[in-house]
């Protein structure tokens, strides 16, 4: 493979070999910091062919090993900090957390060299730490199949022993935990192993058993004294075999709702709706989804009443175009995105529920109190602009714990799906947001449309902290819980104490995980079109129904009926892309063009029917009595179509990206998005002080096609991306 000392891959310096083994080479690498990195060769010729079912077994073990360490999280088990690939030398490098005390294996040879055996205590804690984090990836549906000194490491500085190396482990249905392929090494197998049968969790059981056997006497069991070594499978076959498997996910949480696979290993299944899910999981989505709708609504309250708020704060129509239009959006959005960029590590890092409840009421409280603090002056401006700010701070606040609690939750053959729907709840509740409002607040006030919304928030949020739970927090409680063993009376025979975890520290709530979300080149893509996206949304959400009421002759409740359509259009061509999107997701093997083709399709598609919708003559879009003709309504309905990519965008963050990293991720999507949201309105007042109201907002939608054109782009970069996984936080697989 020909790495140097001194050499840097994706920001990781060369220090030295640490050794070689099958598949590749092991190296000390530094970056803040020391990591074992893991370099495995593959044969790129397998993986030319997109629509080929064959790949490297090397690659697929690398692949494998990388996302199951990025999704557990144990005391006792090796942690993946990064995955990188250098295609030119064909090699994939998984960045490993470094052991300094290096594996069992060697500390058994220099121990049997020495002629000393090991303190009384020691096998025991072997036992105790790879006993517990076996009974962990148990109880998620994984069975590690290798479990040998070799993969058991040490380290000097705090005495942790850890266990390492999945690249062969098998996710497998939790409640039967049962596989059939002979994989592992033969000193250590199980008798079912040996007679062809089917092993579960006991044959776990019985490796570890052999390690620690091997441990105490210094030699492997069925091994003569004179070194021969017979058949691990022949001479016993009752110890260990009845051990009975630890109880599902099911029971302690996480994604009962799991793909289906058949004998071969390949996903076949797993495309259920949202009436096929568990009765705990439509409630999940139903709460999620009723939360995002009213997070949304109060976003476009203010549109629809501009003119009669700019006339309470005394402000003439430039100004209503450059404060309410311009200044209020811009901080609405910019400083929702800026907080989002602290929310999203937090997220990662605390109980994601708890933070969703807290920028939700950061949202609505403000709105609750709209009619008592906001005064009917010039200085009511002010006190408005304030409130309108701890909205967005919700509102970009929230998009990154909903979608990255919704991708633990939900698998990822369901995960377009969801997002889609999510979605489009936030079309929804912003146009009905606007509807109610252009009802109700020419009669009763232009405050009373916030006070309406923003008490069922208020009960959102309580539901959701009574009802969810975040699954790393419980399975966090639950390892705590096991971290040694759950056996009162081993635990008493185990003796001694371990080093234990540090738990969680605001040291970790640093910034240093985006610089491996930027590393991903489909992240990239996804951020680069978001900014460029939003402007025409917030042409819509703040200028679009103030224009066609001033300027096109409509009543104020009639151009609100016209977002509203839109909004509706959204949420049918939302939950469309989602179901398509889903569909050729579950078979990018062959058709990730066509998924990339789909995401940007509605973008080159919409910017037309508003276009025609803005430079229409009056009397195309108005009736005399001052309503929407059918040529609007149609126009709007046909706009709804950029909708499509929502879906497919956000699961392609889900899927590219691992559980510890989903919250940084979606807020640094949540910033770009803002970006164009907040800054599009002030562009937008910008272009209208030179060219006027028409050609402005023309440009405006013309964005979308500069979008779209940077959607395509992912095609060059998705497929080598996916493969790096995105499973739900506790999968369950069945073979």
């Amino acid at each position: 493979m020909a790495f140097r000392t001194g050499e840097t891959i994706g920001g990781f310096t060369i220090d030295r070999l640490l050794g070689r083994g099958a598949y590749g080479e092991v190296f000390l690498v530094q970056r803040q910091g020391r990591y074992a990195m893991k370099v495995i060769s593959y044969d790129a010729a397998h993986q030319r062919d997109v629509g080929s079912k064959s790949s490297d077994p090397a690659l697929e073990a690398a692949l494998a090993e990388a996302a199951l360490l990025q999704e557990l999280r144990y005391p006792h088990i090796v942690s993946c900090e990064d995955v990188l690939y250098e295609m030119d030398r064909q090699v994939v490098c998984l960045v490993l957390e470094y052991m300094d005390g290096g594996d069992l294996h060697g500390l058994i040879d220099r121990q049997r060299e020495a002629g000393t055996g090991f303190d009384a205590h020691f096998p025991r804690r072997v036992l105790a730490a790879v006993g517990g984090a076996l009974q962990y990836i148990h109880g998620v549906g994984i069975l590690h199949r290798d479990v040998k000194p070799a993969n058991i490491l040490l380290s000097r500085r705090s005495g942790r022993i850890k266990i390492s190396d999945f690249g062969i482990s098998k996710l497998v249905e939790a409640t039967t935990l049962q596989a059939h392929s002979l994989v592992g090494t033969p000193y250590y197998f199980a008798p079912e192993l040996v007679s062809g049968d089917a092993y579960g969790a006991p044959a776990d059981g019985w490796a570890l058993g052999a390690v620690v056997y091997e441990v105490a006497a210094l030699r492997r069991p069925f091994e003569a004294l004179r070194g021969d070594r017979s058949d691990s499978g022949q001479n016993s076959s009752q110890a260990w075999s009845t051990m009975d498997p630890p109880s599902g996910p099911g029971e302690g949480g996480g994604s009962p709702w799991g793909s289906k696979y058949d004998g071969k290993d390949k996903e076949v299944g797993g495309e259920g709706g949202i009436l096929q899910m568990p009765r705990e999981l439509q409630v999940t989505f139903l709460l999620l989804f009723v939360t995002a709708m009213c997070l949304h609504a109060d976003q476009n309250l203010a549109a629809p009443n501009l003119s009669q708020i700019a006339s309470d704060f005394q402000m003439t129509p430039m100004q209503k175009d450059s404060r309410l239009g311009g200044l209020v959006q811009f901080g609405f959005f910019l400083v929702g995105g800026a907080v989002s960029v602290l929310v999203g590590p937090a997220a990662d890092q605390f109980d994601r529920i708890n933070v969703l409840c807290c920028v939700v009421l950061c949202g609505c409280i403000p709105s609750l109190l709209m009619s008592l603090m906001v005064p009917s002056t010039k200085a009511g401006f002010f006190y408005f602009f304030m409130a309108r700010i701890c909205t967005g701070v919700a509102i970009g606040g929230s998009f990154p714990v909903l979608f990255a609690f919704s991708a633990d939750v939900f698998p990822a053959s369901q995960r377009a799906l969801i997002s889609g729907a999510l979605n489009a709840a936030g079309n929804v509740g912003a146009a009905l947001g606007g509807l109610m409002s252009g009802v109700v607040g020419p009669s009763y006030g232009w405050r009373m449309p916030f006070t309406i919304v923003a008490l069922p928030t208020l009960v959102c949020a309580a539901l959701v902290r009574l009802l969810l739970a975040d699954p790393r927090t419980q399975q966090k409680a639950k390892a705590k819980r096991e971290e040694v063993v759950t056996n009162e009376a081993f635990s008493a025979w185990m003796g001694g104490a371990e080093i234990r975890g540090e738990g969680l520290s605001m040291e970790d709530l640093d910034l240093t995980k985006f610089q491996k979300v930027f590393a991903v080149k489909s992240n990239m893509l996804v951020f680069a079109q978001a900014l460029p996206g939003c402007i025409p949304i917030s042409v819509i959400v703040t200028f679009l129904a103030d224009y066609l009421a001033t300027d096109q002759g409509m009543a104020v409740e009639a151009s609100t009926a016209i977002t509203a359509v839109f909004g509706m259009s959204c949420l049918a061509f939302g939950v469309t892309g989602g179901i398509l999107g889903q569909s050729l997701w579950n078979q990018r093997q062959k058709k990730m063009q066509h998924f990339c083709l789909l995401t940007a399709a509605g973008m080159l598609v919409a910017p037309l029917p508003f276009m025609l919708l803005v430079n229409s003559s009056q009397a195309l879009i108005t009736t005399s009595s001052g309503r929407p003709t059918l040529f609007a309504f149609f126009l709007a309905l046909c706009g709804g179509s950029a909708a499509l990519a929502g879906p497919n965008i956000r699961a392609v963050l889900m899927n590219v990206n691992p559980s510890e990293r989903r919250g940084t991720v979606f807020s640094a999507f949540t910033l770009c998005d803002d970006l164009g949201k907040g800054l599009g309105p002030s562009i937008v007042v910008a272009l209208v002080s030179l060219l006027g109201r028409r050609k402005a907002f023309t440009l405006a939608f013309g964005a979308w096609w500069i979008s779209g054109a940077i959607v395509t782009q992912l095609r060059s970069s998705l497929s080598i991306d996916a493969s790096r996984g995105g499973d739900s936080i506790l999968p369950t697989k069945k073979m």
